[in-house]
């Protein structure tokens, strides 16, 4: 997500946490129903594409990336060297100046280096019967030569397949954005004419509509999962009992205590036909606790 996407989800929260809130509210009518259903089917959709996004892998570090490019030099050097004699024997001109190399020769960049190591591999491979029945190199080590290169260009680059997949999963935030938004237009229309005159509902409505930055306050955000299936579970709670103060999940599995002191709590997690969990959690002032809770059918 975008910035502005990741701020437009977390109103789409906000106002889902008030909707849970004045749940006696909305549950009536001919027309708050539909649009609050309708709300909620595009926040569905907006969480499944973040669903199908792909993690993204831990950076490869410059000191990994270096040792693969030791390895895969170390290689292509100790066979080109056989290769090289045999080369000179048969007075190619072509095999000499392909093996001739040595550690400088991979000197620069690493795409540099990656595609000359590709290409006297692609030699060696193209080459191989003659060159395992004239020189001390086997097919196993070519082989080998082969999977360094390899190793050094899987760190060095991120394959194509991925980042298209991650280029068209992110494109599908727009239009479902979209479809929120044009939601949330309704529902503000609607509950501006049923609800105008209810100075406390507007109150909180309309502090729902607008993005809060992130505050010092501490805050516990926990998303309710079912854990055989995976699913997102609405109407779950998440209660601080020394406190008393709870959070109800949204359709997107969230629910958020705000605004508490920091110490260690009992903190239950309950959700109807699961089963009821029991954390001990210790809180340090300002800290935002993120958490997932998986709930076992019960």
């Amino acid at each position: 997500m975008t910035k502005e996407q990741i701020e437009k989800y977390t109103i789409l929260q906000q106002v889902l946490l008030f909707l849970a809130a004045y749940d006696t509210y909305f549950s009536n009518g001919k027309q708050l129903p539909k649009v609050v259903a309708k709300l909620k089917n595009t926040v569905i959709g907006i969480d499944e594409i973040t669903e199908k996004k792909i993690p993204k892998a831990s950076k490869p570090t410059t000191k990994d990336k270096s040792a693969a490019k030791t390895n895969m030099i170390a290689a292509l050097l100790k066979a080109s060297k056989l290769i090289l004699e045999w080369a000179k024997e048969l007075n190619d001109t072509q095999l000499i100046q392909d093996f001739t190399i040595t550690k400088t020769s991979f000197k620069g960049k690493g795409l540099k280096a990656l595609n000359l190591g590709e290409y006297i591999y692609k030699v060696m491979v193209k080459n191989q019967q003659e060159i395992v029945a004239n020189t001390d190199v086997t097919d196993a080590q070519i082989a080998a030569v082969g999977d360094a290169v390899a190793a050094f260009k899987k760190l060095l680059i991120k394959p194509t397949h991925i980042i298209q997949s991650q280029s068209t999963i992110t494109a599908l935030y727009k239009p479902a954005f979209a479809l929120s938004d044009a939601a949330l237009v309704s529902l503000t229309n609607l509950v501006e004419g049923n609800f105008d005159d209810d100075l406390q509902l507007m109150t909180d409505f309309n502090k729902a509509l607008v993005y809060h930055a992130e505050t010092e306050h501490t805050q516990l955000l926990v998303r309710f999962k079912n854990k055989a299936t995976g699913a997102l579970i609405e109407g779950a709670k998440v209660y601080i009992k020394e406190l008393d103060k709870k959070g109800i999940s949204t359709i997107s599995g969230l629910a958020k205590i705000v605004e508490f002191e920091a110490g260690t709590y009992h903190v239950l997690f309950s959700a109807e036909n699961f089963v009821e969990q029991t954390q001990i959690i210790t809180f340090k002032l300002g800290e935002k606790m993120e958490m997932v809770v998986e709930m076992e059918e019960g």
